[in-house]
């Protein structure tokens, strides 16, 4: 088994970083009142602001005003970022009116939300949340690969690789945590699995618990992936991949 977690990922992750484009300091006052607590945020009033801040430093996600008063809307802002660079990063609209028009050409430039003013926290708080999730999960799905011929994950740093070898058992209870992202893994399924994979009989259950504290030690700074669930098992969890 081949195991990659990329370290431009992992900055993604911790860093979350969230740039908001409204030429009204109100909004952008409220909308940096609520996300502050979860992500870093930062607030731009003029689009050319905007732009030179995000050519030289890119965030996690966007949240562009449409109605701007710089001889420029939002939609124009995303397609110069789109000209520019063509980097995918989520854009969230918001607007004053509802204009279909308006919001099938965001749409058509690659936002992921279009939302009417006035915003409503906690729905802007979820859908944010829902995108850095999937964001985060997606990423992940990319950055890692399994080799069952080799047994062996590698972890990209940014300065070196790490080549670990995994037994059989811990191949096997790693690749089924993995198969089964975020949700939980019990002791019984994974004794089932390795049973059946090996063609063994395992008299107790505490053999998990053994050859996943040693998966975990093998992961080194990224063991918080595999998290136990007492009394029932285990569960390898994307949000904690940094």
């Amino acid at each position: 088994m081949k195991f990659f977690i990329n370290d431009r990922m992992l900055r993604m992750t911790t860093t979350k970083k969230i740039y908001v484009l409204d030429d009204c300091e109100g909004t952008t006052f409220i909308l940096k009142r609520w996300l502050s607590e979860n992500f870093q945020v930062e607030v731009f009033n003029s689009p050319q602001d905007f732009l030179e801040k995000f050519k030289r430093e890119k965030p996690a996600l966007c949240i562009l005003d449409v109605q701007l008063n710089d001889n420029r809307n939002g939609l124009d802002v995303l397609k110069e970022i789109g000209l520019a660079g063509k980097v995918k990063i989520p854009f969230i609209f918001i607007s004053q009116g509802d204009e279909h028009h308006r919001k099938v050409n965001a749409y058509e430039l690659g936002a992921v939300d279009y939302l009417k003013k006035p915003l409503e926290k906690n729905e802007m708080l979820h859908k944010i949340n829902n995108i850095m999730y999937l964001l985060q999960s997606e990423s992940l799905k990319n950055t890692i690969e399994l080799d069952e011929n080799n047994l062996t994950f590698t972890v990209n740093g940014s300065l070196d690789k790490q080549f670990v070898r995994l037994t059989p058992k811990e191949f096997i209870i790693f690749k089924q945590l993995f198969n089964h992202k975020d949700s939980i893994v019990t002791r019984e399924q994974i004794l089932a699995k390795l049973e059946d994979s090996l063609h063994e009989k395992f008299v107790v259950d505490r053999v998990i618990d053994v050859h996943v504290c040693n998966i975990k030690k093998k992961l080194g700074p990224y063991k918080d992936i595999i998290n136990s669930v007492y009394g029932i098992g285990y569960k390898f969890e994307t949000a904690k991949a940094s």
